[in-house]
């Protein structure tokens, strides 16, 4: 993936040891991906690698914002978000139930982190992304007020005729 290649790691010449990374993903990195949950954001990577004999241990802290609609008004918003966590890579041609574990084939001489930066800034997002008190937009939340006070009886004319087509 050539797209991706500024976050290709060559391991094959490091030495033993901690080795450490930073990236910097902003709104043209998350558009790269065809169906990503962020579509504006800006996120500081740092990773520390750590080459041991058979494997590679992976810290990933990210840290940064999320520009996103907010679950109860619709308005735009922004708000910080982070993660971290911590992948094993190994060598050979198994599988893993674990996520946390990912084998590369034996004669793989370097990773491309691209994806797993992109699966952690998503897993960074709030279940529920919310203004703080008092700065949902008004309007659109008393519109939504009108919305729940109407009666749930009252039947669209539009649905009313279909029921029709079940008569026959």
């Amino acid at each position: 993936m050539k797209k991706f290649s500024k976050f290709d790691i060559p391991f094959v010449g490091l030495n033993l040891g901690s080795h450490s990374y930073d990236f910097k993903v902003d709104k043209a990195f998350f558009d790269l991906f065809e169906y990503c949950a962020i579509n504006d954001g800006f996120f500081d990577v740092q990773l520390e690698l750590d080459k041991k004999e058979n494997m590679l241990i992976l810290d990933f802290n990210l840290s940064g914002s999320v520009t996103d609609d907010c679950d109860r008004c619709g308005g735009e918003m922004t708000f910080p978000a982070s993660y971290t966590d911590r992948i094993y890579i190994q060598f050979g041609n198994e599988e893993s139930d674990n996520e946390n574990i990912i084998f590369y084939p034996i004669n793989a001489h370097k990773i491309n982190i691209a994806t797993l930066i992109e699966e952690f800034a998503v897993l960074s997002l709030p279940v529920r992304k919310l203004h703080k008190d008092g700065q949902c937009d008004e309007k659109a939340l008393e519109r939504l007020e009108e919305l729940n006070k109407q009666d749930p009886q009252e039947i669209d004319p539009r649905w009313e005729k279909l029921k029709g087509l079940l008569k026959d």
